[in-house]
C-alpha cells in the first residue's frame, strides 16, 4: 500500500514507454493529447507524485522563492507575503514562506533548509537579534539572489528594499508639531532594527528642527505587540509634565495605546 508509485509502473499500466510517460507528465509537446490524459488520468488514479526535489536537482531551477520574516502575525508582513505570492504566482514560482520569531538560531534553521531545498532565491525580513549575515554566505558563494526588506542589514554588499523612515517619522513629527504638540513620546522596537534606528533619527531631527529640545525619557523603546499599550500607557501617565503628543512606530500597538489611554479617560 505503501510503494512509491514509479514512471515504469505507469507505463506497465498504459502499455507505453517510460520515456513517454516521462515526457506526458512534463506537458511535452511530442506526446499527442489523447495519449497525455490517459497517462495523467493514470498516474492520478495510481496516486503517482511528482519527485519535484529530482526534477530540480536536473534542471538547476527549483521554481521556488523562500521567504523568511520575523513574524507571519504582522498586519504589514501579511500584506507584504499577500503581494510577493501574487507576483511569484504570475511568474509560475511558489513561494515557501518561514518565520525566525524573532531569534537569530530559528533564522539561521531557517536558512539553512532554504538553502538545502535549493530555492533560486531568497527575500529576508530579518529578525531582531540577528547581528551578522554570516547563515546567509552559501546564497552568496552560489550567486543565489538574496533580497533584504524593512529589517535590512548594515552590509554594503547587500541589497535591500526599505521605505525612507527617517523621512516618514520627520513627516509624521513635524505634524504633531504643526498640531501644536510639544512633548511628544516617541514609542518604538528594537534600536537594533534599522527600521526604528532611522525612526528614532527622523523624530530628533524634527524635534532639533522646530526648536525643541530632544529628551531621553520621552522615548519608550518597548516590545510593540498589540497587548503592550497598557504598559505603554502607564510609563507615558509618570511623565512629568504630561506628554501632549503620541508617536507609535508600529499600527497594532498605536490601536493599544488609543484603547489603554481612552481606558485611563
Amino acid at each position: 500500500m505503501n510503494k512509491e508509485i514509479t514512471i515504469y509502473d505507469i507505463a506497465k499500466v498504459v502499455g507505453l514507454s517510460p520515456t513517454t510517460v516521462s515526457r506526458a507528465l512534463s506537458n511535452h509537446p511530442r506526446v499527442k493529447e489523447n495519449t497525455r490524459e490517459k497517462i495523467l488520468n493514470t498516474a492520478k488514479n495510481m496516486g503517482y507524485q511528482s519527485n519535484i526535489f529530482a526534477s530540480s536537482l536536473r534542471k538547476k531551477r527549483s521554481k521556488s522563492i523562500g521567504v523568511i520574516i520575523p513574524k507571519l502575525n504582522s498586519p504589514f508582513q501579511s500584506s507584504v507575503l499577500a503581494g510577493m505570492e501574487e507576483i511569484a504566482t504570475q511568474a509560475g514560482y511558489n513561494l515557501i514562506i518561514s518565520q525566525s520569531t524573532e531569534s537569530l538560531e530559528k533564522e539561521v534553521s531557517n536558512a539553512n533548509t532554504m538553502f538545502n531545498s535549493r530555492v533560486d532565491g531568497l527575500l529576508v525580513s530579518k529578525a531582531g537579534t540577528t547581528d551578522n549575515i554570516e547563515h546567509f554566505a552559501p546564497f552568496f558563494k552560489k550567486q543565489i539572489p538574496v533580497l533584504f526588506f524593512d529589517r535590512v542589514p548594515e552590509d554594503n554588499n547587500c541589497t535591500g528594499v526599505v521605505i525612507n523612515n527617517t523621512q516618514a517619522i520627520y513627516d509624521a513629527t513635524s505634524h504633531l508639531i504643526k498640531e501644536g504638540c510639544k512633548r511628544i513620546v516617541h514609542v518604538l522596537g528594537n534600536l537594533k532594527i534599522n527600521v526604528y534606528s532611522d525612526r528614532l533619527k527622523g523624530y530628533k531631527y524634527a524635534l532639533l528642527d522646530h526648536g525643541l529640545a530632544f529628551k531621553e525619557e520621552n522615548v519608550i523603546t518597548n516590545d510593540l505587540g498589540e497587548e503592550s499599550g497598557d504598559r505603554i500607557v502607564e510609563k507615558i501617565l509618570k511623565l512629568k509634565p504630561r506628554p501632549d503628543g503620541l508617536l507609535v512606530s508600529n499600527d497594532a500597538c498605536a490601536a493599544s495605546c488609543l484603547m489603554a489611554l481612552k481606558k485611563k479617560k
